[in-house]
């Protein structure tokens, strides 16, 4: 008997072969990279703070004045904090740097809005007093609540990062480009020494000689970001926040997938949000898109909207909050918040 071979495909059946297995290969992938993904989103510590609590940020509705709170579909805004959980510190730590990071999707920007430590408000339960002793009155609820309340804007999610776990991050950027002036030097150096104290690390371990542009590890550029008895106080201080955060965006925007991806290993564990799973994964898929967006840098309170006097001893910002107001709805919402505004 003849031995018969096997059938030749035809060129169709060979074309479809390979489009299946080609199919296969980039499912697979994709099925890993969401898995890997996933196990990398795993690692956030995720909090809830609406669950049945009503005193929850999410409750607010309208503002001190009765206005309902500004708001945008195509608006995320996130209150970054940094929070200073040193031993020393008063119990339950201090909300050192507070940020409101807007990511506006109609007008392709990310604005990064310093609000100053020392503005003079009405806290809920606490009577009036400096912003940031909201957190350490009722932690992350009360400071996102009095924010709403005073400046008229809703805060939808927030993300919280220790200025311990800070220094982590800079160092897994390789660095961040700084320039520093040479009166900044000895106060930076101050700050190094103290890092250095809390680390048990030798005093001058990191400290700088000169001023210029230079390449500040994590430790040094938590120092630089803490700078206050230099220029105009807290105002230069948290210009500098900004400036490192605008450095570490751009940074960001010249990684690769890969690159990326290493990062988000070394960042998502340091941080503490109430972004739910789905939103911050659509955060990470969307952000070679993000990337692209023009950053813009502001303050609250602006200029020529407040007064500094000393209240009960403390040293405070009153400012016009009708002034403030207006500037937040044009800088971060621009001309779209008129027809998608939203009472939340």
């Amino acid at each position: 008997m003849k031995y018969k071979g096997r059938k030749k495909l035809s060129i169709k059946q060979k074309v479809l072969i390979a489009i299946s297995s080609i199919l296969c290969l980039v499912l697979i992938a994709g099925l890993c990279g969401y898995l890997y993904l996933n196990s990398m989103i795993n690692k956030v510590n995720f909090q809830n703070l609406s669950s049945n609590n009503s005193a929850a940020p999410n409750k607010d509705t309208t503002d001190n004045f009765g206005n309902p709170l500004m708001a945008d579909r195509d608006v995320l805004n996130v209150l970054l904090v940094g929070l200073d959980n040193r031993e020393d510190t008063t119990e339950g730590g201090r909300s050192d740097s507070m940020i409101i990071l807007s990511l506006n999707q109609k007008t392709k920007r990310i604005i990064m809005t310093s609000i100053m430590r020392d503005t003079y408000v009405p806290i809920a339960g606490h009577g009036s007093n400096r912003l940031n002793s909201a957190y350490s009155f009722g932690g992350m609820n009360l400071l996102i609540s009095t924010i709403q309340k005073n400046f008229d804007i809703k805060i939808n999610r927030y993300v919280t990062v220790d200025f311990a776990k800070f220094i982590n991050i800079v160092d897994q950027l390789g660095g961040v480009e700084i320039e520093v002036s040479d009166k900044e030097v000895p106060v930076l150096n101050n700050y190094v020494a103290e890092i250095n104290r809390i680390q048990k690390k030798p005093l001058k371990d990191g400290a700088i000689s000169h001023g210029g542009k230079l390449l500040l590890n994590g430790k040094q550029a938590l120092a630089y970001s803490r700078i206050r008895y230099v220029g105009n106080a807290d105002f230069e201080r948290t210009h500098r926040q900004r400036i490192v955060l605008n450095t570490i965006f751009n940074k960001l925007k010249q990684q690769n997938v890969l690159q990326l991806t290493s990062l988000l290993n070394t960042i998502l564990p340091e941080i503490t949000t109430d972004l739910t799973q789905d939103e911050l994964r659509g955060l990470v898929l969307n952000s070679l898109t993000y990337k692209n967006y023009d950053i813009v840098q502001n303050r609250i309170p602006i200029d020529g909207s407040y007064t500094g006097k000393k209240i009960n001893g403390m040293d405070v910002l009153v400012v016009d909050f009708d002034k403030n107001i207006e500037s937040l709805k044009t800088v971060i919402f621009g001309t779209s918040l008129s027809p998608n505004k939203q009472s939340m």
